[in-house]
């Protein structure tokens, strides 16, 4: 779950509008998906925000024309959404928030429709220490990857409070409720590497899901050829 940049460059006047509120200390609007008047400014950024992906599992959940810059005038989004429309749904992180603050930016992250239903995150309480727009917030401090699972896990030099966080938000986020989707894709990417059919930046660039737990696989594998071969064809397990 990589590190996200949510700087509101397009959608400036929901941005603006927010920004007046909070300095206000004024209670939002109810929020209502339907009604919303910044609803879809809100959304197309965090979808050019997250390059289209899940905030939270990194699977593809739109496609780049959607959220082109072009589709921007005046700071609004101006163009009608497809009828097959995105697989997101908006999450409020801290589901507390949003009784009054419920338009908030700094809560908001596209994320997989399954996750935010109420089996997975729903409104279930969170921590900070895995919110991907934190200061300071470092997947490769806090994560690891297991490349026969292909899930996440917390960083096993994490502090026992800390692991117990981790662990506990892996699971509150869904990060691994699409496992068998990244194990498909990156078990084929693997083998394109491998076979030196791609080169590692050409895998990072081709395959534009899941970018976090690829790049701990490069990590891992890049210059241990044996290793490499041990995770694409078993043998005695991997540490």
């Amino acid at each position: 779950m990589r590190k996200i940049d949510k700087t509101c460059s397009l959608s400036t006047v929901y941005k603006a509008w927010e920004e007046d509120l909070e300095a206000r200390g004024q209670a939002h609007t109810t929020y209502n998906s339907s009604s919303g008047e910044y609803y879809r400014d809100i959304i197309m950024q965090l979808y050019l925000c997250q390059d289209g992906l899940c905030a939270y599992t990194e699977q593809s959940l739109c496609q780049s024309a959607i959220y082109a810059t072009t589709n921007w005038k005046n700071g609004r989004y101006i163009a009608e959404i497809p009828t097959q429309k995105p697989l997101g749904s908006l999450d409020h992180f801290d589901p507390t928030l949003k009784a009054n603050q419920a338009w908030l930016w700094s809560n908001f992250f596209m994320i997989n429709f399954e996750v935010n239903s109420s089996k997975i995150k729903g409104s279930k309480p969170v921590d900070p220490i895995l919110k991907p727009d934190r200061d300071g917030y470092d997947p490769f401090e806090l994560l690891e990857y297991d490349m026969q699972l292909h899930t996440f896990r917390p960083n096993e030099k994490l502090e026992s409070a800390e692991f117990e966080k981790v662990e506990n938000m892996i699971n509150v986020l869904g990060i691994n409720h699409i496992d068998e989707d990244r194990k498909d894709l990156l078990s084929k990417t693997l083998r394109l590497i491998y076979t030196c059919h791609w080169t590692w930046d050409e895998a990072e660039t081709k395959t534009r899901q899941f970018p976090t737990a690829l790049k701990m696989c490069r990590i891992q594998l890049e210059n241990d050829q044996s290793k490499f071969r041990m995770v694409l064809f078993g043998g005695d397990s991997i540490e």
